[in-house]
């Protein structure tokens, strides 16, 4: 919307302090000073309203839509009854679910290779739905963006046996159309990578910390523990704004039973900090 400033000249300003030095009494005006009046005092009073009323325009960026930017290129309706972290879905009473691939609508290379990993990963799985009916697998994705120029996509897939999330993170700068680093998103939300890791190694512990485990197990849990808190497996979290602007981390935890280790989606406490 164009917001009108309103623009001050002397001759404005002179006029206002004459009419409150005058606001005790109205003061007569005779017949002849009101026939003394000029074409050029008229000009100069047609200049000040003029002035007066002058516009200065402002500019504001366009508001954005996620679906601007990141589209569902494959949808199914599949058989399948677990949960899903992306959405906090609970184990399905139903047994059918909706699978769906998305793709980014952003013309860069970043976003293409993007484009072409997600399709290489997940075209099997949905070529699975067509073929078979049935795949022992979901794919899902959600999509948001922050401050009207960060786009945030991720992708979830979790099997129905073990049961276990894997995911795929992307992050992107609208207006650039570069993608972020994991240092640049934590930067958005104003803290660090080594702060936000600080929250998983929290969250690793507690995993740890509330299982009743004794001798022996207790030794396989502890060595759980330290290959989930390695620094190799640290530098595989990935970091993503959801559409409340929270700046959520995933990552890998290793186990002592079911399968070797497990994705965990995990709210921060830090947000975006630009402006929704």
């Amino acid at each position: 919307m164009m917001k009108i400033k309103p623009i001050m000249t002397a001759a404005c300003a002179a006029a206002l302090v004459l009419g409150a030095a005058a606001c005790g009494a109205p003061t007569p005006v005779s017949k002849a000073d009101m026939l003394g009046t000029t074409a050029s005092d008229t000009t100069e009073t047609g200049a000040a309203t003029a002035a007066v009323t002058t516009v200065a325009p402002t500019t504001e960026a366009p508001a954005r839509r996620v679906e601007d930017y990141v589209i569902t290129a494959k949808e199914r309706q599949i058989a399948y009854n677990g949960a899903f972290q992306l959405t906090g879905e609970e184990p399905r009473t139903s047994e059918t679910a909706t699978a769906r691939l998305p793709e980014l609508r952003l013309d860069n290379p970043d976003a293409a290779a993007v484009n072409a990993e997600i399709h290489e990963r997940l075209d099997s799985l949905f070529n699975g739905y067509d073929n078979n009916g049935y795949v022992n697998a979901r794919a899902d994705y959600t999509a948001a963006l922050n401050g009207n120029q960060i786009l945030s996509l991720a992708v979830e897939t979790r099997s129905v046996d073990t049961p276990n999330s894997f995911f795929m993170v992307y992050n992107f700068n609208v207006e650039t159309g570069n993608r972020l680093t994991r240092d640049e998103v934590a930067a958005i939300a104003g803290t660090t990578t080594q702060d936000v890791l600080g929250e998983i190694i929290d969250d690793i512990n507690t995993r740890c910390d509330n299982l009743d485990v004794s001798g022996g197990m207790l030794d396989q849990m502890e060595r759980s523990r330290a290959r989930s808190l390695a620094q190799e497996n640290l530098d595989q979290a990935q970091f993503f704004f959801d559409e409340n602007g929270v700046l959520n981390a995933v990552y890998r935890y290793y186990w002592i039973a079911g399968a070797e280790n497990y994705g965990a989606l995990l709210k921060t406490s830090f947000v975006c900090q630009l402006q929704r």
